[in-house]
């Protein structure tokens, strides 16, 4: 149905159409279907924003916007209702899960008490401590157990000062003893005399002094290894001679292409009947080295040695005695006016 007259008059303010009645309605005026709301012109008109909303029971009515924010701004705020839970949230559980799930089982009761009851077990410690007391109260007569001191057992009436401990009842060997004969019957080997392949091998020879090796060639060897108070000759011409953890062994040979090589040796000699271009000690406490006229120009070397000397023999029917020098054992080292260090041995003069 087309607007009324007055509706037209008024432009369309503050007046409505109830939709399936066909008449208009003033909003100025409280209406039962509007719950008491008054009309636009009571919040001062204006052009309706909404050309229609839906009030009460299915009316449409037409009002200003100016009048809808002045009511908002007046009626007191409502907050929004909290959002519902998610499905399967267990506040109880702090979990999302998809269905109930009964928590987990208690654990297991603990063992039962030992056989005896738990009040036997201090028994033992008790009993001990109780001990204890009973001794401490003996008084003087806790001394009458220990064993008395002699006059022999002293250390200043023993006749054996050594500090060798005696070998206990048992027959097991005592410790700590020095040079005791079952350590050195454990240590000891059989003697070895062989050729193997190129190198003639003298090995754990003792007191032996009859030892000869025959024809040796120059592309051969000697090594006399472990030898103590042995003497061995050594006929031919050998390529090299080595003397390594010998004591009180001496060696005669003719002829050394190489080297003849004295090592981690005590109180050893080596004599040289022919040529020898180098003798090499080291680590040797005692060595003898006699030269004949063939090898007075052999080198001498040594390093962390004492008490080496070098014997010079002269010729076979003349009248010179031999003549014996010592290898020094101190060395003195200044820096020149070069710059550079120079080593010298240290001279000792008398008076």
């Amino acid at each position: 149905m087309p607007p009324t007259e007055d509706a037209k008059a008024r432009g369309g303010r503050g007046v409505g159409r109830r939709r399936g009645t066909g008449r208009t309605q003033n909003l100025d005026a409280p209406h039962p279907n509007h719950n008491g709301v008054p009309g636009p012109a009571a919040f001062g008109g204006g052009r309706p924003t909404h050309p229609g909303l839906m009030v009460g029971g299915g009316d449409v009515v037409r009002f200003s916007g100016q009048a809808v924010s002045d009511a908002m701004a007046r009626a007191p705020y409502i907050p929004p209702p909290p959002p519902p839970p998610p499905q399967g949230f267990d506040p109880q559980r702090h979990s999302r899960v998809g269905g109930y799930h009964p928590p987990p089982p208690p654990p297991p009761p603990p063992p039962p008490p030992p056989p005896g009851g738990l009040s036997s077990a201090p028994a033992p410690a008790a009993a001990g401590m109780n001990a204890v007391f009973g001794e401490l109260n003996k008084g003087e007569g806790i001394t009458s157990s220990l064993r008395k001191v002699t006059d022999d057992m002293k250390a200043k009436n023993m006749t054996d000062r050594s500090g060798v401990v005696a070998a206990s009842r048992g027959g097991t060997p005592a410790i700590g003893g020095s040079g005791g004969k079952p350590a050195a019957a454990s240590a000891a080997r059989p003697p070895k005399l062989a050729l193997e392949g190129t190198k003639w091998a003298v090995e754990h020879q003792v007191g032996n002094k009859t030892i000869v090796i025959e024809n040796v060639t120059p592309k051969q060897t000697v090594y006399v290894y472990n030898c103590q108070d042995c003497v061995i000759t050594v006929r031919g011409k050998a390529n090299m001679i080595t003397l390594d953890t010998c004591k009180r062994t001496g060696v005669v040979f003719s002829d050394v292409l190489a080297t003849c090589e004295l090592v981690n040796c005590v109180s050893v000699q080596v004599q040289c009947t022919g040529t020898v271009p180098t003798v090499a000690v080291d680590k040797v406490d005692g060595c003898q080295v006699y030269l004949g006229p063939a090898s007075f120009g052999a080198e001498i070397t040594t390093a962390k040695c004492s008490e080496v000397n070098i014997v010079c023999m002269p010729a076979e029917g003349a009248a010179a005695e031999p003549t014996e020098s010592a290898v020094p054992e101190q060395f003195v080292t200044t820096r020149g006016v070069d710059g550079k260090w120079h080593t010298v041995p240290m001279g000792h003069s008398a008076g």
